[in-house]
Formats: structure tokens, sequence, C-alpha cells
């Protein structure tokens, strides 16, 4: 995501604009569930979604964003 397109979602953010799929790729696993009921495999589910979360072409590969930032 390009800096004027997060300027424009949080426009009362003067610092630090930034955009974090929810999801992220986690919401393609028809075994979720079941990923996050096991420890080892809900790790291997937070270890992805950590390791993608600043990736900004894979930003939108959730449905839904979070824009935060910082107000004066």
């Amino acid at each position: 995501m390009e800096d004027a397109d997060l300027a424009e979602l949080v426009p009362d953010a003067a610092a630090r604009p930034a955009a974090f799929s929810i999801e992220g790729p986690a919401f393609l696993l028809a075994d979720l569930a079941e990923r996050l009921a096991d420890p080892a495999a809900r790790a291997v589910v937070l270890d992805t979604a950590r390791a993608v979360e600043w990736v900004p072409e894979l930003l939108g590969i959730g449905p839904h964003l979070l824009a935060t930032g910082i107000r004066p």
C-alpha cells in the first residue's frame, strides 16, 4: 500500500501510518480451526503471519485491513 493511500485511510494520523492484514494468508486454510487447536501447527500459522505482515505486496492477500497511525 502506498503512503498516499494510507494517508487517505487515516487522515488524522500525523506519524507512522501503517496497514496490516487482519487474517493474512491464514484465511485461505480450510482447516484453520484444527491448526489453531494444535500448538505446533498454530506456531506455523502465526510464524507465517509474522513473516509476511510487513511485505507490502502481500498486504491485500486477506479480506480485511487495519489501518493505524499516531494522532498529534
